[in-house]
């Protein structure tokens, strides 16, 4: 389990501190000015997987560009495919808990039944590699979706931070999720229109098995940034500035 995290207010100077000196910045863009940014860091997340049909091909495709991303898996699709979960680790890309079972019903039950579907998922993937990135998890619908009871949705939510688990959503969605298969065009389409607003981006991508034009897409989506300055990077290679910066941007732990 990750250390405490302790927020130090965020201002437009270098700060310093008897450690560690950082500066601090703004959080959201002035706008998609279509140019290059300094400086800029874009975090590819796939959530769903890992799928016998896309993974492996997603794998190839990061590892061709030297990319490493991040997987928030599926327990039960792990336990399936445990040797893709090997790949991934092999591959240098962060490996974070979704769910168990993506059964929005089963999974949002109780505070209870989140709970133990999300530890049956850490269990599983550790199984399998001896360890998972727990610091950080997105839940099933992201964290402010409309199919669990709100209530319910807040104590889980509640809970993670008191166990020191950050819940994870996005603010570039390339809407892959629309439907069972989305058209190429349309998912670059929505990274195209807004896909550089921020400093920071966390993508959202998937690789259920359905998902054969988020593969398609990739290539040019990883372009698309680096064209634009971007470093990609995986969550296990996140700073304490971007962590913040994130934390501000309402992408990580929105209340």
């Amino acid at each position: 389990m990750r250390r405490k995290i302790i927020l130090v207010p965020l201002i437009l100077i270098i700060l310093r501190f008897e450690i560690i000196n950082f500066k601090a910045f703004g959080y959201e863009e002035t706008g998609n000015t279509g140019i290059e940014k300094k400086n800029s860091v874009v975090f590819l997340t796939f959530d769903d997987g890992p799928s016998y049909t896309n993974t492996l091909k997603i794998l190839d495709i990061l590892k061709n560009y030297n990319v490493n991303a991040t997987f928030f898996v599926v327990g039960n699709n792990a336990g399936i495919y445990p040797e893709i979960i090997k790949q991934m680790k092999e591959c240098r890309m962060a490996i974070c808990p979704h769910c168990y079972n993506h059964n929005y019903r089963v999974v949002y039950e109780s505070e209870e039944a989140y709970s133990s579907d999300l530890n049956k998922c850490i269990e599983v993937v550790g199984r399998i590699i001896g360890n998972i990135n727990s610091n950080f998890i997105r839940l099933p619908g992201g964290s402010l979706n409309s199919i669990c009871n709100t209530n319910i949705l807040s104590k889980i939510k509640i809970n993670l931070l008191q166990n020191n688990i950050s819940y994870v959503d996005w603010n570039v969605n390339a809407g892959d999720a629309a439907s069972a298969q989305v058209n190429k065009d349309a998912i670059l389409s929505n990274i195209y229109n807004g896909g550089d607003y921020y400093r920071i981006a966390v993508v959202l991508l998937h690789d259920a098995e359905s998902k054969t034009t988020t593969v398609e897409a990739l290539p040019l989506i990883i372009e698309y940034y680096k064209s634009r300055g971007y470093i990609f990077k995986s969550f296990d290679e996140m700073t304490k500035d971007e962590y913040e910066y994130l934390i501000n941007a309402k992408v990580i732990n929105k209340k």
